[in-house]
């Protein structure tokens, strides 16, 4: 099950979340903490990846930087973009990274077509576009 989604901008910020669970409940502060406390783990990890490292990662993915975090009940997923956009799956134990890369893929497509191409939109600001809640909905809301 897919708890929450968290986008991250270049800078660290906060650009989007959204929770999909009725049982784990979040407050705004701690979505933000979360969120900066993952970003900066994740560049002080890509800073400390040594050159001409041979990347193993179960994603296939160029992230250069913490990708998978695990706990006992939980575990968070980033996928970082080319663009070092990242999107954060808060995850139970039981989803398979599949689920996730499948997802990852769902949801960067509908970002991609619907909110980096709206003329509205500005790069790096919060989205606020209802068009992709609706799509996220569709993906994770089953």
């Amino acid at each position: 099950m897919f708890y929450y989604l968290l986008i991250v901008n270049k800078n660290g910020s906060l650009i989007y979340d959204r929770g999909f669970s009725t049982t784990v409940k979040l407050t705004s502060n701690e979505v933000i903490n979360i969120a900066s406390i993952f970003y900066s783990m994740h560049a002080i990890s890509s800073k400390l990846t040594p050159p001409g490292y041979e990347k193993t990662s179960e994603l296939k993915l160029e992230n250069g930087g913490i990708e998978i975090m695990e706990a006992n009940q939980m575990r968070l997923v980033c996928f970082q973009t080319l663009t070092k956009i990242k999107f954060i799956f808060v995850t139970d134990y039981q989803t398979t990274l599949e689920k996730c890369q499948d997802n990852f893929r769902k949801i960067y497509d509908v970002y991609s077509d619907v909110v980096a191409k709206n003329p509205n939109y500005e790069l790096d600001m919060p989205i606020r576009v209802n068009s992709f809640d609706e799509k996220v909905n569709e993906i994770f809301v089953k």
